[in-house]
């Protein structure tokens, strides 16, 4: 199943913040889920992030801790 998820940092964007936040990334790609696109975005929003999961499940398990680990808002 694809999904699609707004995100928006909660801390200023800094090269360190982007350096760790990809590695969270590498680690959930050796998991369920398949990151098909991040994309920078102007306005409300600073990302749009384009997935594949199996189910809803891994899908919400995934954003929630992309909230805790990322410092993302997923509105």
């Amino acid at each position: 199943m694809l999904f699609i998820a707004l995100a928006k940092f909660k801390k200023k964007l800094s090269k360190e913040v982007i350096a760790d936040n990809l590695l969270d990334i590498e680690a959930d790609t050796k998991g369920q889920v398949r990151y098909l696109g991040i994309y920078w975005t102007l306005g409300r929003y600073d990302t749009v992030v384009l997935f594949e999961a199996p189910n809803e499940k891994v899908a919400m398990n995934m954003a929630l801790h992309s909230t805790i680990g990322w410092n993302l808002f997923l509105p």
